[in-house]
This record gives C-alpha cells, structure tokens and sequence, in this order.
C-alpha cells in the first residue's frame, strides 16, 4: 500500500468515525427532553398557581382556598367540635374557620410539626 494510499484510508476512517460521533451525540439530544425552569410559583399537590394582577398565589383545585407560593406544606390541622376532634382541609392553619364552622378552640391542636411549621411562617399564627 502506497503512502498516498495509507493517508486516503486513514481520512476515510476520521470521517467515519466522525460522522458517528456527530450521529450519537444528535441521538443524544434529540432524546434528551428538555427541562423547562420550574414554575415561580410551587404549590401543594392539588393547588395550582394562578396569575391574579401581577403576583401568582396558590389555589386550591377543590375549594375557592388560595394560599401564598413557595410555602412549605402545613400539618393537618385538628380542632374540636362540641368535644370531638375534626381534621380540616389542607391549607387551614387555625380553627376560625370563616363563620362557616363553631368550633371549642381558635388554633389547631398544639403538636411539635405545627411549632416547628409556624417558627418558619410566623405571618399565619394566630395571635390573641
């Protein structure tokens, strides 16, 4: 084999060997899905974030209930009624309930989830 020859073939085998590089790295992109950024305004499962004027807040799929983005999820809250123990839907944080309900107690029941929630988001504690 000549050296003009042996030069041709190894041109032939870097264009081989590029055009399957190109090929894989395009396979690679091309099945890659692309990650949009999340959304500025992150939710508890079953809110969704809604623009209202120029500033998102969660709303609750279930209920007219809205409730700032970005906030860690609140336990349940547990107030008494006529001496029985009632767990409130998510997003409740005090048992006024809106004069839709009466209950014995203005805040849910004491427990160490809800100091440690209400040290991070003072704003929402009830304060008599």
């Amino acid at each position: 084999m000549s050296m003009r020859t042996k030069v041709q073939h190894k041109n032939h085998i870097m264009k081989l060997a590029l055009i399957l590089l190109s090929l894989s790295i395009a396979t690679v992109l091309g099945t890659s899905p692309i990650q949009s950024p999340p959304h500025p305004c992150q939710c508890w499962p079953e809110w969704n974030p809604v623009l209202e004027g120029a500033d998102y807040h969660c709303k609750d799929s279930r209920s007219e209930k809205t409730f700032h983005c970005n906030i860690e999820i609140p336990p349940i809250c547990t107030c008494k009624q006529n001496g029985s123990l009632v767990k409130l839907p998510l997003g409740e944080v005090n048992c006024v309930g809106g004069g839709h309900n009466d209950y014995d107690n203005t805040n849910c029941e004491t427990t160490p989830e809800w100091e440690a929630w209400f040290n991070k988001n003072p704003q929402y504690r009830l304060y008599h």
